[in-house]
Order: structure tokens, then C-alpha cells, then sequence
């Protein structure tokens, strides 16, 4: 149940934040096309752009992770946040609050279900046993409690607060455009559609697969959180990204090219997201620590 429960919710999450009104909504181009110009300007294109996405991620996996610098940021988030502690507290709190709510009614279900399992297999070790499915439960009530509170988007108000503490001007914020595309349009049944339904396919795959090695006591809950850090830095990420106006398109290009970038910064991210009630504060300055990497990013560039 609370496997379910939580994906469940962290779909909802996903979905409100996707369709969030705060945004200009433009039919995608494509919609226009005729269908005597799908071949070259969609599905050709497309295939153009996957094999771009995958070279380019190849190329800059290393050195992006190598660097060192955007594995640095999440601490720099913490410092922050410890920094400027009274500025952020209400917000920070009414984070916290949630988390620990999230988290008490995932443990609810996940010891009724789960744990009695658990305690099966490693109860003949004895008192050992129960110790690994103690520390294990909470370090996987964690995860699943984060995977929600991640796309729940709690912390949105925390990215203004950032610019309000350190005086940067209202026109550095953009309203964003994002790029709809109409369920009875002949682009989305002969392409988006069937694309979507294979991505989302492998995606579920994939994810039942890392849930699945989620289960192994202790290290699998770590490990499922590493596997994702690309994601992990693209739903903080998309916060700014979004605030500096970047079009849902543009944002979804942004990953591949700082695939090494993204990786790192979620790695750091992964690590300290890993402690139970350390997440609810991570969740904070790993908040703080997207946009002051945005901002120096865009300093750099």
C-alpha cells in the first residue's frame, strides 16, 4: 500500500505542477504540420534529436560529474540556509511540517504491510535481524516519503524568498510558456501519443525495477536515490529554470546538455536526501542551492 500510495501521489504531484496556471499556454507547433510533413519534420527530426541527446549526454557526463563544482552546490545550499536560517524559518518549518506528515502516514502503512515481511526473513538472525529491518524501514519509509515531497512542489515559495533575501529585482522573474498540445490533434495520435506510451512504458519498467532493488535492507534505498540523481536535480532545477521564463521544451533539452552537471549536483543531493528527518531540511537547501546554481551558471555563461 504505501508502494502505491506513493507513487500515486507523486503522479498527482506531477501533474498539478505540469498544469500549474502560472504559465503562458501556446498550442506546440507541430500541430499545424500537414501530414505530408510529419516524416521530415517530425518523426525524422525527432530520431535526429534523440541520437543528439544521447551523444551529447556521453560527452558531457565526465566532465560535468568530474568537476567538482555542481557536486559542491547542495552543501553550499546548506550553508545557506543555516546562513540565513531566521529569513527562511516559516517557510523551512511549514516544509518540515509536511514531510513529517508524509512521513509518519507512509511508516503507518509501510509497517502494517511491509515490515511484518521483513521481520520473517530476518528474524532468525535474531536481535541483529530486527535491528536491519528497524533502521531499514525508516530508511525506506525516507525515500518513498521524499519521492512525494519532491513533486509536490512544497517549495516554491523558498525560490522567491532567495531572491527577496538577497535584493535581486522583479524583472529577473518570467512568466514561462508551455507548449500544449490538444488531445484531438492529428500530431498527438500519430506522434505524441504512441511516443509517450512507449516512454512512459520503459519508464514504469524501469521504475518498478529500482523499486524493486529499493527493498534490498539498508544500501538499496541509496541506491535507487543515485540511480535517479539526474532526476532529483531536474525537479529542483525546474523551479528556476521556469522562474527565468524557460519554455517546458527548452528545460526538457536542459538535461541532456548538463547531463554530467545534473548528475552530479542530484548525486550530492542523493546523499544527504538519504537520512531520514535530514531530508525534510535537505529538501530546503537543496531548494536554495538550485537557484544559486542557476544564477552562477548563467554568471558563467
Amino acid at each position: 500500500m504505501s508502494f502505491v500510495g506513493t507513487l500515486a501521489l507523486t503522479g498527482l504531484g506531477s501533474l498539478i505542477y505540469k498544469y500549474d496556471t502560472n504559465q503562458i499556454f501556446e498550442k506546440h507547433p507541430n500541430v499545424e504540420l500537414s501530414i505530408k510533413e510529419y516524416y521530415s519534420k517530425v518523426y525524422k527530426k525527432e530520431a535526429k534529436q534523440l541520437s543528439e541527446r544521447y551523444i551529447s549526454s556521453l560527452v558531457n557526463f565526465f566532465p560535468g560529474v568530474l568537476d567538482g563544482y555542481s557536486l559542491a552546490y547542495p552543501f553550499r545550499g546548506c550553508h545557506e540556509l543555516l546562513k540565513n536560517l531566521p529569513e527562511y524559518s516559516m517557510i523551512s518549518l511549514w516544509m518540515l511540517t509536511g514531510y513529517l506528515l508524509m512521513f509518519s502516514l507512509t511508516g503507518f502503512a509501510y509497517w502494517a504491510t511491509i515490515t511484518p515481511m521483513y521481520i520473517a526473513l530476518f528474524g532468525i538472525l535474531g536481535p541483529p535481524g530486527i535491528l536491519i529491518v528497524i533502521l531499514h524501514s525508516f530508511i525506506h519509509i525516507n525515500m518513498l516519503t521524499m519521492m512525494y515531497m519532491r513533486m509536490a512542489h512544497y517549495n516554491n515559495k523558498l525560490v522567491m524568498k532567495y531572491l527577496n533575501v538577497h535584493g535581486v529585482p522583479k524583472s529577473f522573474t518570467k512568466i514561462p510558456v508551455k507548449y500544449y498540445i490538444p488531445f484531438f490533434s492529428t500530431y498527438y495520435w500519430l506522434y505524441e501519443f504512441p511516443s509517450k506510451l512507449i516512454k512512459y512504458t520503459c519508464g514504469t519498467i524501469v521504475l518498478l525495477v529500482l523499486m524493486t532493488f529499493s527493498t534490498i535492507p539498508l544500501f538499496g534505498p541509496l541506491f535507487f536515490n543515485i540511480v535517479i540523481s539526474p532526476v532529483i536535480t531536474r525537479i529542483y532545477v525546474s523551479k528556476y529554470l521556469r522562474l527565468r521564463g524557460v519554455n517546458n521544451i527548452q528545460r526538457y533539452e536542459h538535461l541532456y546538455e548538463n547531463f554530467g552537471s545534473y548528475t552530479a549536483f542530484g548525486l550530492s543531493c542523493a546523499i544527504i536526501e538519504s537520512i531520514p528527518i535530514v531530508s525534510g531540511f535537505a529538501l530546503c537547501s537543496n531548494t536554495l542551492a538550485a537557484v544559486m546554481w542557476g544564477i552562477k551558471r548563467e554568471e558563467l555563461n
